[in-house]
């Protein structure tokens, strides 16, 4: 599924179980308590989850993992390698999710973010994700506070 948008030479498709690794490895890069291989090819095969890579040429540069149960999905994990951040790469990540959960019946997106991380909350507002509450101190090391997030009627969005 190649898409145009405003980074040139950047592919959003879905990950194919070769990928586990380099996804492993972003993840490791990225997040404190990393998914490992058995997780993330879980999700790569799983019935709900997908898993969503940008790719430049053939490096791996960014991905996207996300449930869709039922009309509810939730976004689990988003990194970009932090030389390609500030790029669009992210919110390609986030359309392509939306576009996916939408022609699935989906309604309503959740997720949850670190209190800390402005630049993704950001990038949520940006996106039209609200805040609808929090979780006190849901995350570990440090400890702080989780906020989640919803996108609501996403049948109705278009890029």
């Amino acid at each position: 599924m190649a898409d145009g948008g405003a980074v040139p030479g950047i592919m959003i498709r879905e990950a194919e179980e070769e990928q586990a690794l380099d996804i492993v490895a972003l993840g490791e890069k990225i997040f404190r308590n990393s998914w490992n291989e058995q997780m993330v090819n879980t999700s790569i095969y799983g019935s709900y989850d997908k898993v969503l890579v940008a790719m430049m040429g053939d490096e791996l540069v960014g991905y996207l993992i996300y449930t869709a149960p039922c009309e509810d999905c939730e976004l689990l994990r988003i990194a970009v390698e932090n030389s390609h951040r500030k790029c669009g790469i992210g919110k390609r990540l986030i359309q392509e999710m939306i576009k996916q959960c939408a022609k699935k019946a989906g309604e309503n997106i959740f997720l949850e973010v670190r209190e800390s991380n402005e630049t993704a909350i950001g990038l949520y507002e940006k996106m039209g994700f609200q805040e609808i509450s929090r979780r006190k101190d849901y995350y570990r090391e440090p400890k702080e506070d989780a906020v989640i997030m919803k996108l609501e009627n996403i049948v109705g969005i278009n890029f």
